[in-house]
């Protein structure tokens, strides 16, 4: 595990029962308690293999608005590439995504 870890928890007083009838998840999760340790933000580094699906998501619950998809390839090739991304030079076959608290 790398940076701190922040955990979401229904209120004591919650029947969970009722998490069907928020409006949105975003009314749901301002329903529920954050607590985070303290520490350091941490660089989250993965190498996806072949198992891995053609695009994976990541987000983020504690920053609004940051998240998008990450597009995994078998095989790296400039022309594939430079047909899918706009800044081919600087695209690296290791995904590195950092953690921002």
């Amino acid at each position: 595990m790398t940076g701190r870890l922040c955990v979401s928890k229904h209120k004591s007083n919650h029947d969970r029962r009722l998490d069907d009838d928020f409006e949105s998840f975003k009314k749901f999760n301002r329903s529920l308690e954050w607590s985070c340790e303290t520490g350091d933000p941490g660089t989250l580094e993965f190498t996806p293999n072949s198992t891995w699906p053609d695009i994976v998501y990541y987000n983020s619950f504690t920053q609004a608005n940051m998240g998008w998809k990450i597009r995994v390839i078998d095989s790296f090739n400039q022309r594939i590439c430079e047909d899918l991304f706009s800044h081919c030079a600087s695209f690296k076959a290791q995904i590195k995504v950092t953690v921002i608290p």
